[in-house]
């Protein structure tokens, strides 16, 4: 079955700007599986006539790999990502985007208005649901034009007026136009977005049987790799653990987080990882990893609420409602929970007994945490 929606040969294929191609083929190099967020993709697709579909999941759970592993597959699509803090501020992704859509639109029409962009480009979207109409009304009827924006809530909002879509997205796209995000969790109240087109939304920590199975292929792929299955091969034989056995104690330890493995497997190659069992282990690159997270947590520092908070959540190993948060540290639970939905993409939210209840994405994280606070 093919799950990608037909792309016709008669349109030029579009490339990634210069800066992300070199990206986008490294993070899809090692890329395993996930066939069911190819299905839901092509299933979206198939069912309507445009839209938005939007990835989660939490931090490393490989909402980037999926997203650059279609992209590399078909390349007439555009891409943006915002990964990085030059690329957040909306002035420069409807610059970006707005260039690349119009020279798209110069190769599938000889009847462009336009030879530059026009000063008004970055104001806001008109310009941007301007060219999207335009090139809707040019596409033969059995091609779409995707845009795949990735990290979507990195977005900096301090530069739009209140109560703007994330990165000025339209609200209503004509057919045949696709954006296809990835984006961390979000209270659905505070998604940024208002949007009157068919869209669905894929939270991949959904998914537990097929993400810890795409976990195993992925330690089973890099054994087959020449330099990087050898070293650790001779690792384990240094030990006299099996292959299998590793192979069951990281699925555990990575509790369906590829970022753990793809961080932890050249550990080991550096000899930073000392025993194959040790899976509480904290290591350079994961902690360069998690010190991001910490940053944006904080802020410039931790409320004396959120400092509690933490307290309690790094002491936990199972998740924590905010009412009884709130009863260990007597403080209100309304302050609680504020704390929480500014921590929202770095918890696992979990009903417990119709209660929902939080504790951090990943243990190591939590264990990270808990040295930040000694």
């Amino acid at each position: 079955m093919n799950i990608f929606p037909p792309l016709s040969s008669a349109i030029t294929p579009i490339s990634a700007p210069t800066n992300f191609q070199r990206w986008l083929q490294e993070t899809s190099q090692t890329f395993v599986g996930r066939q069911f967020a190819f299905a839901a993709l092509s299933d979206f697709f198939q069912r309507c006539d445009r839209g938005y579909f939007t990835l989660t999941g939490s931090p490393g759970i490989g909402k980037t790999a999926i997203l650059a592993k279609y992209l590399t597959e078909h390349p007439n699509i555009l891409y943006y990502s915002a990964q990085h803090s030059n690329n957040q501020h909306p002035d420069y992704f409807l610059h970006t985007l707005c260039t690349q859509l119009l020279n798209y639109l110069k190769t599938i029409t000889a009847d462009c208005s336009y030879e530059v962009l026009p000063n008004n480009a970055t104001q806001g979207s008109n310009f941007l649901s301007l060219l999207l109409q335009k090139i809707s009304d040019k596409l033969p009827s059995s091609q779409p034009l995707i845009i795949a924006l990735d990290a979507l809530d990195r977005a900096d909002l301090k530069n739009q007026p209140p109560g703007s879509n994330l990165f000025y997205l339209p609200r209503y796209l004509p057919p045949r136009i696709y954006f296809f995000l990835s984006r961390r969790p979000f209270p659905l109240e505070k998604s940024g977005l208002l949007i009157e087109a068919p869209n669905q939304t894929l939270n991949l920590d959904h998914y537990l049987n097929q993400n810890q199975l795409d976990i195993q292929t992925y330690f089973q792929q890099s054994l087959t790799s020449t330099d990087q299955g050898e070293t650790i091969r001779n690792y384990l034989n240094t030990y006299h653990i099996s292959e299998a056995e590793f192979c069951q104690t990281l699925t555990i330890a990575s509790e369906n987080n590829f970022m753990y493995l793809s961080k932890l497997i050249p550990s080991i190659a550096q000899g930073a990882y000392l025993h194959p069992l040790h899976s509480d282990r904290l290591f350079p690159e994961l902690e360069h990893y998690y010190q991001q997270h910490w940053q944006q947590m904080k802020g410039k520092r931790l409320s004396s609420i959120a400092h509690l908070v933490l307290r309690i959540l790094v002491q936990q190993d199972k998740p924590m409602s905010v009412e009884a948060i709130a009863a260990t540290i007597g403080e209100d639970e309304y302050e609680v929970a504020k704390v929480l939905e500014n921590w929202i993409e770095f918890l696992n939210p979990q009903l417990v007994h119709r209660t929902t209840c939080y504790k951090f994405y990943h243990s190591s994280f939590r264990n990270f945490l808990s040295q930040q606070l000694s």
